[in-house]
């Protein structure tokens, strides 16, 4: 589930606020997992989420990013975050926020 904040600009994700942009255009939420579409390239979205998730208290965990391919992993407590942003063919990214909790 997701909801906005009094910041109609941040897109949060349980306790997590995944919207760099503002402006999400196509959203879908499926129990643990989100995806979105951003104008930005996968490049700046990574940046956010690098910055953005250790102020949040997540540790920033493995990364790659091969082309237009970037994947990132945070854990905090028993909960591991996994992201994937792709470069959309009209343009922007495509995201993915997946949570899964640990026992």
């Amino acid at each position: 589930m997701f909801l906005f904040t009094r910041d109609p600009g941040c897109l949060c994700l349980f306790d997590l606020q995944c919207d760099p942009i503002g402006a999400t255009i196509e959203k879908n939420s499926f129990g643990k997992l989100i995806t979105f579409k951003s104008s930005d390239v996968p490049a700046e979205i990574a940046a956010f989420y690098k910055k953005a998730l250790p102020d949040q208290g997540w540790t920033a965990g493995d990364a790659s990013e091969l082309g237009d391919l970037q994947t990132l992993s945070f854990t905090k407590a028993s909960r591991k975050l996994s992201i994937t942003i792709t470069k959309e063919a009209s343009g922007g990214s495509n995201v993915l926020i997946n949570e899964e909790q640990g026992s």
